[in-house]
């Protein structure tokens, strides 16, 4: 008896003819969803968890939406940059170095200029560490857009500098930048006793900042800080490693957080080895 030849099941023939083509898809989606390189996603994620009460928190919208009704604060500055970040995505990738982490970290010192660069999709750059910081947007709250492709940021003063994208939030957009003192070196080391503050503050009154010189007569660890009237460090100008020799630091005549000191009587506290001492500033309207 001659038994007909049997069907082969259509589901199970067409699984296996393009179980190849599959594998490569799925190979090349997962690849591209670590990079971040999908379709960009201008919403909040279902699965983040909501944003605290009263917090100015980012609906999903373009940036242009958003600043439609907030104002951008933050002045671009047209100086060459010491290190930059590419916005694209759903991260800010520092200088393009190849080693993408999802919140990159650029290291500069006081003076430096970061740049970022937009590449693709619509964010924000905001400085904070998120919608909940009481200080967000304070040093600078801008667009990043093919309308807005590029933004410079000058910083002055000595701190750890979180920023972050209202859009992505949800999706840890994030950066840091970390400046440190450019110590500048203006005369040799004094004698022994010599050390300390060298001259005095000037301009003494100021209405924003000031510039102190001062020598350390062997290497070793100097700190440079500003106190307000009750004695709360509003800033650090130095905190670190320093050589023998006469330097000038300067002081931009804002607080770690970026905002203006308000008009009063402030101190610059100097340690370095062998004497502390304390200089008065007053800062008026």
């Amino acid at each position: 008896m001659n038994h007909p030849h049997p069907t082969r099941p259509r589901a199970a023939f067409l699984s296996r003819r393009n179980l190849g083509r599959l594998v490569v898809a799925l190979v090349l989606g997962v690849l591209l969803l670590a990079r971040g390189r999908t379709v960009t996603m201008e919403c909040v994620s279902p699965f983040a968890a909501p944003a605290a009460a009263g917090a100015a928190a980012m609906p999903p919208m373009p940036a242009t939406d958003w600043f439609a009704t907030h104002p951008m604060h933050g002045q671009s500055v047209n100086a060459s940059p010491a290190d930059s970040f590419l916005v694209e995505g759903t991260y800010f990738d520092e200088n393009n170095d190849g080693t993408f982490t999802q919140i990159d970290t650029a290291k500069i010192v006081t003076g430096d200029v970061i740049l970022w660069k937009w590449v693709v999709g619509s964010h924000t750059i905001t400085s904070g560490t998120g919608s909940t910081d009481p200080n967000v947007g304070a040093l600078f709250d801008v667009s990043s857009s093919s309308t807005a492709t590029r933004f410079s940021y000058q910083f002055n003063s000595t701190g750890t500098y979180p920023f972050f994208c209202r859009i992505h939030e949800s999706f840890n957009m994030k950066g840091v930048v970390v400046v440190t003192q450019n110590l500048s070196g203006v005369g040799p080391a004094p004698a022994p006793g010599g050390e300390g503050f060298v001259a005095a503050p000037w301009p003494n009154p100021t209405h924003a900042g000031a510039t102190f010189r001062y020598a350390l007569s062997r290497p070793g660890t100097a700190r440079l800080t500003i106190l307000d009237a009750q004695g709360r460090r509003i800033a650090t100008l130095l905190d670190g490693p320093a050589g023998a020799g006469t330097f000038e630091s300067h002081w931009s005549g804002r607080t770690s957080a970026g905002t203006a000191a308000p008009a009063g009587v402030y101190f610059a506290r100097l340690d370095v080895p062998g004497r502390s001492q304390t200089r008065r500033i007053a800062v008026v309207p």
